[in-house]
């Protein structure tokens, strides 16, 4: 069995057939269409008109399980893909989207598409080829992406975590270096409260050493001074007694 390719014309009233035999480049085309539909991802091909207007020549399995859409409904429609985006997403994709068919470069981004009230993140990737005349042909892969991004989220979110561990460990060394040094102070103003005692009772000892000295002295100092009144008193009476002793010594010394 060959696969053959018949052209037919009318040349000057006979009819021209030609036959192309393609089985290779069928086989080939087979052979590629089953690894297009083994690969873990989606592939398609669509065809953009110069008015703008496009639609899916192909789709594959796979394409089709992602978005939970019927094969006849993408191609016939791609918008039908296009509104799964989630909202937030919609805009911005369209609008790079809509750029790289006018600037005919290659197309990549990656969105959030709700499929079955279910949140899903995927990559669209597509490049551009030259068909016939204005026509253009963009082939292009989508990837369910939705396990990498939760693997980014966790790695992002214990990154988050071990900086606040980080930051968390860092104010515990700095409380513990405050705590080292109030330890610190504590101890010397102890000290300073034990030497400050210490001289304070010397002075108190030394204040009431004066004070006992002072309450003696004061006795002591009245003491002396009566006894020498006294004294001064006892001289004056002994020369007022008449005949004594005292005046005839010093009579007759004189004589």
């Amino acid at each position: 069995m060959l696969d053959v390719l018949m052209r037919a014309t009318i040349v000057e009233g006979l009819l021209s057939v030609s036959f192309l035999d393609i089985t290779d480049r069928k086989m080939a085309e087979g052979l590629a269409l089953t690894l297009t539909e083994n690969i873990p991802v989606g592939t398609y091909v669509m065809q953009v008109k110069p008015d703008g207007g496009s639609r899916l020549n192909f789709v594959s399995k796979r394409f089709i399980q992602q978005f939970g859409i019927q094969a006849s409904a993408a191609k016939a429609n791609p918008n039908l893909i296009f509104e799964k985006i989630y909202p937030e997403d919609y805009e911005e994709f369209m609008a790079l989207h809509a750029r790289a068919l006018q600037e005919n470069k290659r197309f990549y981004q990656e969105v959030r598409v709700l499929i079955r009230n279910k949140l899903h993140w995927f990559s669209f990737e597509a490049v551009p080829r030259n068909a016939m005349g204005d026509l253009m042909i963009w082939e292009g892969v989508t990837a369910d992406i939705t396990d990498r991004k939760e693997a980014e989220r966790i790695s992002r979110q214990q990154a988050i975590d071990i900086h606040v561990t980080q930051q968390e460990l860092l104010r515990l060394q700095q409380v513990e270096d405050l705590n080292v040094s109030l330890k610190k102070t504590i101890e010397e103003k102890n000290l300073l409260l034990k030497s400050s005692t210490t001289v304070f009772k010397a002075n108190s000892m030394g204040n009431m050493m004066r004070s006992v000295a002072h309450e003696i002295n004061n006795p002591l100092g009245a003491i002396s001074l009566n006894t020498e009144l006294l004294e001064l008193e006892i001289e004056a009476l002994k020369d007022q007694l008449p005949g004594s002793t005292y005046r005839s010594e010093e009579h007759t010394s004189e004589l």
